[in-house]
C-alpha cells in the first residue's frame, strides 16, 4: 500500500455486516493500515452520532464524511464542510412528498424528524443510534435547513 495516504470506507453494505457490526477480520485489516501511517475515514449516508460510534470502535481520529457527502465533521463534531438543503427547496420537497403520500425522513443536527412514530422508526433509531422526533406535518414543522432528506416509498396513511 505504498503511496496511499487515505482510505475511505462506506459503512452499510460494505464495512458492516448484516448485524450492523464490524467483523474481527475488518478490524484487524484497518488496524494494519493505521499502523502503516495511512489515514482511514468513514464515508456514509449516516449522521454524525451514528457514524462516530464506529469510528470510536475502530480507534479512528480522522474526519467523517456524512449524509452522503453533504456534511464533513471532525471527531469532535466540528463542522468542516456543509452543503445543506435551502429552505425554499426543502419546503417544496416536503410538500410534494406529503401530497403524494411518500414516507419522509428529515435529518437535522443528528436528529431524525418524521411525521409519526412507527415501528420502523423505532427500529431504525435503535440500529443507527440516533434520536427521532415525530412532529406531524413536516412541511409545517421544519424551519432549519436539513442535512439530508430521504424519501422512502408510499406511506401507509
Amino acid at each position: 500500500m505504498n503511496g496511499f495516504k487515505l482510505i475511505a470506507i462506506d459503512l452499510d453494505g460494505t464495512l458492516l455486516n448484516d448485524n450492523h457490526e464490524i467483523s474481527l477480520l475488518n478490524k484487524m485489516a484497518i488496524r494494519k493500515v493505521l499502523n502503516r501511517g495511512i489515514q482511514v475515514t468513514l464515508v456514509t449516508g449516516r449522521v454524525y452520532k451514528s457514524a462516530v460510534y464506529y469510528a470510536e470502535e475502530l480507534g479512528l481520529d480522522s474526519f467523517l464524511v456524512l449524509c452522503n457527502g453533504a456534511l464533513i465533521k471532525n471527531r469532535e463534531a466540528e463542522v468542516l464542510y456543509a452543503s445543506r438543503l435551502d429552505m425554499a427547496l426543502t419546503g417544496k420537497l416536503l410538500e410534494f412528498a406529503e401530497r403524494n403520500r411518500v414516507y419522509i425522513k428529515v435529518y437535522i443536527d443528528d436528529t431524525l424528524f418524521i411525521k409519526e412514530e412507527t415501528e420502523e422508526a423505532r427500529n431504525f433509531s435503535k440500529v443507527h443510534r440516533i434520536q427521532y422526533k415525530a412532529v406531524g406535518d413536516l412541511s409545517a414543522y421544519i424551519e432549519k435547513e436539513p442535512d439530508l432528506i430521504v424519501f422512502k416509498g408510499l406511506s401507509e396513511n
